[in-house]
């Protein structure tokens, strides 16, 4: 009976070591994106990094929902900021573009 082992390439330790340090993703979900069989990422990750080299992750970001859904939170989040101000209006307080006097006026808008 032939074993159904494929030898993990530089190129996959790169990947997984990348996924799990710094996207913080779960092994499992690992083993789908490299095509492994369960747990073959786990057992790798246990020969690339030794015990005292290994990060912890925190249950909640274990998963790339997770990850994902705080993306998109950090992205809206930017996405309502006010505009940043430019230096004459830092220094003379010019209100953004889009808001002054004239900018409403040549809008057709009267206030």
């Amino acid at each position: 009976m032939a074993r159904d082992y494929r030898k993990w390439t530089h190129d996959e330790d790169t990947q997984l070591l990348f996924l799990r340090e710094h996207v913080k993703m779960s092994f499992a979900d690992i083993d789908v994106i490299l095509k492994r069989k369960p747990d073959a990422a786990r057992g790798r990750y246990r020969v690339l990094r030794p015990q005292a080299y290994r990060i912890k992750v925190a249950p909640t970001e274990r998963h790339t929902r997770n990850i994902v859904e705080r993306e998109a939170l950090r992205a809206r989040q930017a996405a309502s900021l006010a505009p940043p101000l430019s230096m004459t209006a830092a220094f003379f307080g010019d209100p953004p573009p889009g808001r002054s006097a004239l900018d409403k006026k040549r809008m057709g808008v009267t206030a």
